[in-house]
């Protein structure tokens, strides 16, 4: 698994940035400042569902 994978991208995506002019640290360090978005969905459906409980 390469970092992309773990920071929610799949591995289509990755080989497109791959495509562009930069090194790997450099992909690696953008990937690693993203937002895995399937975590803050759950994050914030958690959230959503403790305010209704109020």
């Amino acid at each position: 698994m390469n970092v992309g994978g773990l920071c929610g991208f799949d591995d289509t995506d990755f080989y497109k940035a791959k495509g562009i002019p930069t090194s790997d640290t450099q992909l690696y360090k953008q990937a690693g400042n993203s937002i895995v978005v399937n975590v803050l969905e759950e994050i914030l459906k958690k959230l959503l569902k403790e305010e209704s409980k109020c």
